[in-house]
């Protein structure tokens, strides 16, 4: 039984230009598994409305092939991410043919998107809501990315905030997993990586999806075994 797993892909986003790429590697991949995983983010409620993401026209049609075609074909898990917590009700009222969870396990490991080892409290949330929009209306505007610029900033200047943040992500994620699975999968950092921990006398590795906003990541399982990265 196999299972491909992708998130961030942030329909709806500014920055979101990789949805018809998407569709032509999802039909090309189609072959290779059999469980389609969504790891949170898909459909960005923070930043843009379902109507409004609905109006452009390759969003529409990545939705319809996933939800509509695919989902006759595989079994498709969306895990819903903090992109969509303005709204989970809607998602699963306009998608009743889709399973959606905050977190889905499968033969020992734990697929959640991860926001909540980063957005502790509800100020963080809230700051990171409100940056979001902020960052909606000056992407559409000027037509940059502005987690490019930042990141660029932070190459020249060396102060490793982003390396800082994922890892505080990833150890608050280990920290409180590692006990109870042989491993799990996040998203929300954007950053497309496999990390191994030496727990005990046993392995405990996590996998980040990365995004499929920008750089179209994904992992393909075997039931626990890690077969395909892209």
């Amino acid at each position: 039984m196999r299972w491909l797993v992708f998130s961030d892909t942030h329909l709806g986003s500014a920055t979101c230009k990789r949805q018809k790429d998407l569709l032509k590697l999802l039909n090309e991949l189609a072959p290779e598994f059999d469980i389609l995983v969504i790891n949170g983010d898909f459909i960005d409620l923070w930043r843009s409305s379902l109507r409004k993401i609905n109006r452009n026209s390759d969003n529409r049609i990545l939705i319809d092939y996933i939800f509509n075609t695919l989902s006759k074909q595989k079994k498709i898990i969306y895990i819903l991410g903090n992109h969509e917590d303005t709204d989970e009700q809607l998602l699963q009222d306009t998608f009743p043919q889709i399973e959606m969870f905050c977190k889905w396990e499968h033969y020992g490991i734990l697929v959640t998107h991860g926001h909540q080892f980063h957005y502790t409290t509800e100020w963080k949330r809230f700051r990171g809501l409100i940056t979001a929009k902020i960052r909606q209306v000056i992407e559409s505007l000027f037509k940059i990315d502005l987690r490019e610029v930042g990141m660029k900033i932070e190459d020249f200047f060396n102060l490793g905030w982003s390396d800082k943040l994922i890892e505080s992500v990833h150890d608050e994620a280990v920290a409180q997993l590692k006990e109870r699975y042989k491993g799990a999968v996040i998203g929300h950092t954007h950053t497309h990586c496999q990390r191994i921990f030496n727990i005990h006398s046993e392995n405990f590795t996590l996998y980040d999806c990365g995004n499929t906003y920008k750089d179209l990541n994904y992992f393909i399982f075997d039931k626990s075994t890690l077969v395909s990265v892209g």
